[in-house]
């Protein structure tokens, strides 16, 4: 039962590590393509990336059900690393060593995935503000400061011209 183990934890780390990796080339080329407004570029890759975080949900629902069949056969470790140290799978190529190099390809998606969010949400405030000084004849929309009126101007429309 402990090869058995070993081996579909090493293959679970080795599919794992392709679907994060493949994630990761897809996400750099998004950013790339919001960088650019290259918009064609940006809706062919809604469907592989959908697809790829349906391969990365999967994969975690195998994770789950391979911590279940190692507590099945006796084993209490929480996470995929501690069952492996705990079943000496730390070799050179082994499952150790590619669940630490997943892990840190984890945190380099999450990385990823933050700059998305930031572009996303800089461009949404841009448009929010834009539109909003279209409304209002490129003035500022009013605010309520005690005694005065916000003042018109930026650099975002230039309403004079």
């Amino acid at each position: 039962m402990t090869d058995q183990l070993k081996l579909e934890l090493e293959q679970f780390a080795v599919a794992m590590l392709a679907a994060q990796h493949h994630l990761l080339e897809l996400l750099r080329l998004k950013r790339q393509a919001l960088a650019s407004a290259n918009m064609p570029a940006l809706d062919a890759m809604a469907l592989p990336e959908s697809q790829a975080a349906e391969r990365l949900q999967t994969l975690i629902a195998s994770r789950a059900n391979l911590l279940a069949k190692a507590r099945h056969a006796g084993f209490t470790e929480p996470t995929l690393t501690d069952l492996a140290r705990k079943l000496g799978a730390g070799t050179a190529n082994g499952a150790l060593r590619l669940l630490e190099t997943s892990r840190l390809k984890a945190v380099e998606l999450q990385r990823e995935g933050w700059v998305h969010w930031v572009l996303a949400n800089r461009s949404a405030n841009y448009y929010r503000e834009l539109l909003d000084r279209i409304a209002h004849g490129g003035k500022k929309s009013p605010t309520y400061h005690q005694g005065e009126t916000a003042v018109s101007g930026g650099t975002l429309l230039n309403a004079s011209a």
